[in-house]
């Protein structure tokens, strides 16, 4: 695997974010691994971590979420309206958002006594924010309104699953291609490079997730088989060592 680019492709003019203060990831450097140990057939799907460091997963065909601790002790379980499918930290507040593709809905869970709260309803929801195009993947970025700001795709990336965002940079887990792959605006070209592979022991990673400081990186690796934690900044002093033991 090595370094692709494609061309940006715009169905709408696109706003530029205001530039992230927080450091640029540089490197990752394995942190630890736990097991997960789901029943047969039954996979991640979606992964979040709270401002605890509780690590929270959505395993597909279950009614409920998955709450580790943050050395990956299982803690228990909280039960939800429908199916979840993926899962969101709401900034600022104690609070997670729960996707129900089931219900066409999402569903708010408070996270100090773990318990579901309100739904809202949506117009629907779409289950397959990629799809594979002869076996390389295609990326969207879409609006809110649902206008497509661009496309990308790689022969790199395949069967891409979970995405995660850090300093303006997009992080895809490509479960057909045993990798981490990491996607960057350079003079209006895309720039897919592989963070971690094979080699590194990523194998058909399905979902992940940043902590709130960007310091840990979380992959739900082996089809969630197993959660594989990584600093993004060794040697720097972390603040999610705080917040564990709070």
């Amino acid at each position: 695997m090595g370094c692709c680019k494609s061309k940006v492709t715009t169905a709408a003019t696109i706003k530029k974010p205001p530039i992230d203060n927080a450091p640029l990831i540089q490197s990752l450097s394995l942190n630890y691994k736990f097991d997960t140990q789901p029943d047969a057939g039954v996979w991640t799907t979606g992964l979040a971590v709270t401002e605890k460091n509780q690590i929270v997963l959505c395993f597909r065909n279950q009614f409920k979420l998955l709450i580790f601790d943050a050395e990956g002790e299982y803690i228990k379980s909280c039960k939800t309206a429908n199916r979840p499918f993926n899962v969101a930290v709401v900034p600022n507040s104690s609070q997670l958002l729960v996707t129900l593709p089931g219900n066409k809905s999402l569903q708010y869970v408070d996270t100090i006594n773990w318990t579901a709260g309100n739904e809202l309803k949506t117009r629907g929801y779409r289950r397959e924010q990629f799809k594979n195009d002869q076996g390389a993947g295609k990326l969207r970025s879409l609006f809110m309104q649902g206008a497509e700001v661009f496309t990308h795709t790689s022969p790199f990336l395949v069967s891409p699953a979970g995405i995660a965002v850090a300093n303006r940079h997009v992080y895809v887990a490509g479960f057909g291609s045993f990798a981490l792959h990491k996607l960057e605006l350079k003079k209006g070209d895309i720039m897919n490079s592989v963070a971690l592979k094979k080699e590194n022991g990523i194998k058909k990673p399905k979902a992940l997730c940043f902590n709130r400081h960007l310091t840990r990186l979380y992959i739900a690796n082996d089809g969630g088989k197993s959660i594989i934690i990584y600093n993004t900044r060794p040697g720097v002093y972390d603040p999610e060592q705080d917040a564990t033991h709070r």
